[in-house]
């Protein structure tokens, strides 16, 4: 989602839970730059404003939501379930091949510098 629609997302949740007293702005300065906010679709987003409409109150934090967003996505139980990326939904290439520690690499201005990159678990539905 574009931060402009977590902001919207936000002002929804909160419409949802009226007598709640909310830092809107504060929310809005952390969550619109949370990656798995970001990565979202709309209607992910949307899904998840379903998902909080059975809550009794406001999430208690921004990873409730997270998890949202991660159970929304397919990841069964709100847990990135890959032993490849160690549970974070980002693969570092770290293996063991030959008793040598590995991961993915790639060099830049001669300097060597390690990366991740979205891993296959969270793609896989």
């Amino acid at each position: 989602m574009k931060p402009v629609h977590i902001e919207l997302f936000i002002d929804r949740l909160c419409g949802l839970f009226p007598t709640t007293n909310i830092a809107r702005n504060t929310l809005k300065s952390a969550w619109t730059r949370d990656d798995i906010m970001l990565d979202a679709s709309e209607e992910d987003g949307k899904a998840v404003l379903k998902l909080c409409e059975s809550l009794s109150k406001f999430p208690a934090s921004i990873n409730e939501v997270r998890n949202m967003f991660r159970t929304v996505a397919g990841v069964v139980g709100g847990e990135l379930g890959c032993d490849l990326c160690d549970h974070t939904g980002w693969d570092t290439g770290r293996r063991i091949v030959d008793g040598e520690e590995t991961f993915y690499t790639m060099v830049s201005f001669k300097k060597t510098y390690t990366y991740v990159k979205p891993c296959q678990c969270r793609t896989a539905a």
